[in-house]
């Protein structure tokens, strides 16, 4: 089924954009945002709170008002992960709460990104003989999207950094144009298969 590969590759891109605020934001927030490394942490903390609740009611929102359909859910779940990232990235430095806020909403979007994208939809439309193949294919490209963010961003990041009286800074204009076009890719991406059927 030629939406099996559309889903894995749009969960590859958002896990692009998972993983680079598990793995950069903190340093983006010190560098870029100017706070100290625990300030950071607690903004951090957020994410995984807001990413639970989003997971939490994912599921039981896209059946108790959509009609157990995932395309609309989905499609705003992407939505508030990239303007959530839009929010941090491109917002002026000394607005705590917008911080906060921002972070809160990625981390809800990607809390219910993971539900449909690496699940549900996948379940939903491929036969439930196969929907443990689905999903681990699924998961495969999404870690191999996630390692490939790494790589890449780190590689931007170093040839982006700047050194200062002996001291490394990071300049995250071009790492961070990456991290939110892949975000967008993912929701285009998964808005094609916006009336796929389910496969008996």
């Amino acid at each position: 089924n030629a939406w099996v590969w559309v889903l894995a590759l749009s969960c590859a891109l958002m896990y692009v954009a998972r993983y680079a605020i598990n793995n950069w934001a903190i340093l983006f927030l010190q560098v870029c945002k100017h706070y100290t490394l625990g300030d950071a942490g607690l903004i951090m903390a957020i994410y995984p709170v807001t990413g639970f609740a989003g997971a939490a009611a994912s599921g039981w929102m896209s059946d108790r008002f959509f009609a157990s359909r995932r395309n609309l859910p989905t499609l705003l779940y992407g939505f508030l992960q990239t303007g959530g990232m839009v929010l941090l990235f491109f917002s002026p430095p000394g607005n705590r709460w917008m911080d906060i806020l921002a972070m809160g909403m990625i981390g809800f979007g990607v809390g219910g990104l993971i539900v449909f994208l690496a699940g549900l939809i996948a379940v939903d439309i491929m036969p439930k003989a196969v929907a443990g193949t689905v999903k681990g294919l699924i998961g495969l490209f999404a870690y191999v999207g996630a390692g490939t963010q790494d790589w890449i961003s780190g590689l931007l990041l170093e040839r982006h950094r700047i050194v200062i009286q002996g001291q490394s800074s990071y300049d995250f204009s071009s790492v961070i144009h990456f991290w939110i076009g892949a975000s967008i890719l993912s929701v285009l991406l998964a808005a094609t298969a916006w009336n796929v059927k389910r496969t008996e």
